[in-house]
């Protein structure tokens, strides 16, 4: 027996360094995996020569003077354009000699394509056929190079490129370059953003798990809580990192770079003093923080099949739904100004850097440090795991709430595999990480109630408290859900301890207070979103926003107001009607046999609704909440039933409270609220459909996922005859990395669903 006691510590001992040493020789590979892939430059621009067939009001590199020119050998390919001797006024036509198509047509384009009375066209010469070259967005006065895919059957086909401008109006003139090839499979970008990928995921949890370590050591003992403090941690090195780099950019430069080595050099130390119970702990958080790297991954290989790596910012604008604003980023520029030492006012357009929240700025430059040129591809790749993060907030809810492991495994996967996480996890604007944020904060307010010890309580509201901070210092509409909840919580007198609920709030506003700050003494006045969404102010208004708004309900009449209210009701609950209209003829069309254009529009109609309204984004979800009124039965007050009536208030009395708040009218869109709202909606129907019938719930998440592989994979792209050119090409490296993701996340889920529940609680 004394063998046995003195043998254990140590092939434990022996098990802990081998980890950590496998753990370091994984860093280093990966490292120096980056370095190799980075090494070899991208594939040269190969210019197709053309020459002009027919000119007349074309001239060479005919753009406004002051168009920015391509750079480097780009600089020499030929180009033309109708801005020559009459300016705007000018008018004419023009075709270059004839050239062999490709997979897909690159050229350099400047000026206004998409102006009335200019086009740009692709015909095929055989047959006269046609396709116009009309980008998404009008390149300006800077030539940018854009791809767009060509039909198979043009491949090896003669064909040429027309142009004609028949504006004299201002901004009626367009200029392209000569054809480029490209060989590009998509091999090198795609092992490039797999190492990315996993490089900042490790970085940014080891800071993360040795906190979560040393909490675990001095004596945590439940999931959640331990939960709880690693996601609390990412939000904390985050906002350590901004505010170091405001102070000085070395400093920023140092913190940065100390936080994982310290980290890591503590998991090594920790590691072997942890007992059996912690290591469970520890280990039980593993695979649902995994599958935020896995999905962070599947969503930026998705993003990217196309192509568009050069450019992230573009392809996340129109990638997956419509043209969507500059939104994603103003963090990125923030990151800039303080990496360069220098906030610049205005930051873009008329918008403050006191205006948005700056928690995903620090989350950025906490790994600026390990950054690869250009820094926009890092910040995506950044971002997006940020964003997939509330993958593990609404495990750590529901995990607190005490749903079987099979039904959490089926919840996220009917809300990952969802337009709306596609959307806003690759468009990294900072709402998704709000969410992450908000779902661990009500974890604490709305759990099971667990008998714990007085330490642990503290860590756990202590955690909620900063949780609650992080939340509104990633995105302000937060706001909303957290009235909604705490009206749920006195409405149906959810009381918890008055002393703990004390320290939640004062931890949280010791850590919201720097910010406040911030925006009223170095960039002030901070408040413009205030003013925009309570009292419809748009622009910068020095007055104080009691007044504000105040002064934007003078004039207002009770019936104004009632019909406003309305209206933005009608935003939330309305339009289904209209979206499963859409669905229907896009099945009808299907099914008889039609693939063309009224499809593709349709299908980018119903998007469109999903993207904007409530209802048609929850789709098939939606049905869960006829559901809940099978709980007048006793028979179906389960634990997921009863669990679904308390996230329903918590839903009502946001959407009420943001409906009631928005002063104008029709502004009750998803991205302007709380995404914490959709996600818990998307949780709760899917609760009450379980409750009802598990088999019901599995056939409504599976059409709940089949809806949207039809509206955001199979219909997102083709060919309407005369239309335009849809943007870029299937790169066959993105594609595979793309499987292998998709792989790794059903494993995971599968995983999550078989987890042990006892270690949860």
């Amino acid at each position: 027996m004394q063998v046995s006691t003195k043998s254990a510590p140590a092939r434990n001992l022996r098990t802990s360094k081998r980890t950590n040493l496998v753990l370091i020789a994984a860093l280093v590979f990966l490292a120096v995996c980056i370095a190799f892939a980075l090494r070899r430059p991208p594939t040269d621009l190969q210019p197709i020569s053309v020459k002009p067939a027919q000119s007349e009001g074309f001239c060479s590199n005919g753009v406004f003077p002051s168009t920015t020119a391509p750079s480097g050998r780009s600089a020499s390919i030929p180009r033309w354009g109708s801005y020559c001797n009459g300016g705007d006024q000018n008018t004419g036509s023009f075709s270059t000699s004839p050239f062999r198509a490709s997979r897909a047509l690159r050229l350099y384009l400047a000026g206004y394509p998409s102006h009335a009375g200019v086009n740009l066209q692709i015909e095929k010469i055989s047959d006269g056929s046609q396709f116009e070259i009309r980008p998404s967005r009008d390149p300006n006065q800077h030539w940018t190079l854009f791809e767009f895919a060509l039909p198979a059957s043009w491949q090896g086909a003669a064909v040429r490129l027309v142009a004609r401008d028949q504006s004299t109006e201002s901004g009626g003139w367009v200029a392209f370059s000569e054809p480029i090839r490209t060989n590009d499979s998509g091999f090198r970008s795609a092992a490039v953003l797999f190492l990315m990928t996993a490089l900042y995921c490790v970085l940014i949890l080891l800071p993360a798990f040795a906190v979560c370590g040393c909490v675990v050591y001095k004596g945590i003992r439940t999931t959640l809580t331990a939960g709880l403090v690693l996601l609390a941690t990412i939000g904390a090195s985050g906002y350590v990192s901004f505010w170091s780099y405001f102070l000085s950019r070395r400093l920023g430069h140092a913190v940065a770079i100390a936080l994982p080595v310290a980290a890591l050099l503590l998991i090594i130390w920790i590691t072997p003093k942890l007992d059996f119970d912690a290591r469970k702990i520890v280990q039980s958080l593993i695979p649902p923080v995994a599958l935020c790297g896995a999905a962070t991954l599947l969503v930026l290989s998705s993003g990217f099949l196309y192509g568009g790596m050069n450019d992230p910012f573009e392809t996340a604008a129109e990638r997956f739904s419509h043209r969507l604003p500059n939104d994603n980023t103003l963090p990125f520029l923030l990151a800039e100004a303080l990496r360069d030492g220098h906030i610049v006012t205005p930051m873009s357009g008329t918008w403050l850097s006191s205006d948005r929240p700056p928690l995903q700025t620090g989350i950025v430059l906490s790994q600026y440090p390990f950054a690869v040129r250009p820094r926009d591809r890092s910040y995506t790749v950044i971002s997006a795991f940020a964003q997939s993060l509330w993958i593990f907030g609404l495990w750590l809810l529901l995990t607190a709430c005490s749903i079987r492991r099979k039904l959490i495994a089926l919840v996220l996967a009917t809300c990952l595999f969802s337009g709306f996480a596609f959307i806003n996890g690759f468009f990294v604007w900072p709402k998704l990480l709000a969410a992450a944020f908000t779902l661990g904060l009500f974890a604490v307010l709305f759990g099971d109630r667990v008998v714990l010890g007085r330490g642990e309580q503290i860590v756990r509201f202590v955690a909620g408290g900063a949780l609650l901070a992080f939340a509104m210092l990633s995105h302000g509409g937060t706001i909303f859900a957290i009235i909604g909840a705490a009206a749920a919580i006195i409405v149906f007198r959810k009381w918890l301890p008055l002393k703990r609920l004390a320290l939640l709030v004062a931890v949280s506003a010791a850590i919201y207070f720097p910010w406040m700050l911030y925006q009223k003494f170095v960039d002030p006045p901070g408040d413009r979103l205030v003013k925009m969404h309570l009292a419809g102010v748009m622009g910068i208004d020095p007055r104080p926003v009691p007044q504000v708004i105040l002064s934007a309900f003078e004039n207002l009449t009770l019936q104004q107001w009632l019909q406003n209210k309305r209206f933005n009701l009608d935003q939330i609950v309305g339009h289904g009607a209209e979206y499963w209209g859409s669905v229907g003829a896009i099945t009808k069309d299907l099914l008889t046999g039609s693939h063309g254009g009224a499809v593709l529009q349709t299908a980018a109609n119903a998007r469109a609704m999903m993207f904007f309204f409530f209802v048609p984004c929850l789709a098939f979800v939606s049905l869960g909440f006829l559901a809940l009124v099978a709980g007048l039965k006793k028979q179906f007050r389960t634990k997921e039933w009863r669990t679904a009536a308390v996230l329903l208030p918590v839903i009502v009395f946001s959407l009420a409270n943001w409906c009631l708040l928005m002063f104008i009218p029709g502004l009750t869109v998803n991205h302007a609220g709380a995404y914490a709202v959709n996600l818990l909606a998307f949780a709760a129907g899917m609760l009450a459909l379980w409750a009802l019938s598990p088999r019901l719930a599995v056939i409504i998440g599976v059409l709940q996922i089949g809806i949207n592989v039809l509206l955001y994979v199979a219909l997102m792209r083709g060919f309407a005859p005369g239309g335009p050119l849809p943007v870029g090409y299937l790169r066959s490296g993105m594609l595979l990395l793309c499987l292998a993701a998709l792989g790794i996340v059903l494993y995971l889920v599968f995983l999550i669903g078989k987890q042990r529940s006892e270690v949860t609680f």
